[in-house]
């Protein structure tokens, strides 16, 4: 098993980003995935998503990436760079750097350090 390296899963610095909900908030840390770790091929759905420069300030990432929430094995909401995930079905006609592309898509984790 692959485990995601830090440049790929986003972490959280408390107040440089509004979580959608506590909820979400709490299932995205480490503290709360005790062994589980976000590890290459694990698909998952996109629930939330930040953009860079993003004019609602709920939706705004603390980097200049887009971040998106996924939720995997109906358990564990981490947050990753969407540099580092693959679309398992592209039927939107939007570019992969707008929010709309990537919210509700399926999505597989990838191996973004090779």
């Amino acid at each position: 098993m692959h485990v995601l390296s830090e440049t790929e899963v986003a972490r959280d610095r408390p107040g440089e980003v509004m979580w959608p909900n506590p909820e979400w908030q709490e299932k995205g840390g480490e503290s709360f995935w005790g062994h589980f770790r976000p590890s290459y091929g694990a698909q998952g759905v996109v629930q939330y998503v930040w953009e860079p420069n993003a004019s609602n300030p709920v939706k705004q990432s603390n980097s200049y990436e887009t971040i998106c929430l996924v939720l995997l094995s109906d358990e564990h909401i981490v947050p990753v760079n969407s540099r580092g995930l693959e679309l398992l079905r592209d039927d939107h006609d939007e570019g992969p750097s707008s929010a709309s592309f990537w919210d509700k898509r399926q999505v597989r984790l990838l191996d973004v350090t090779q």
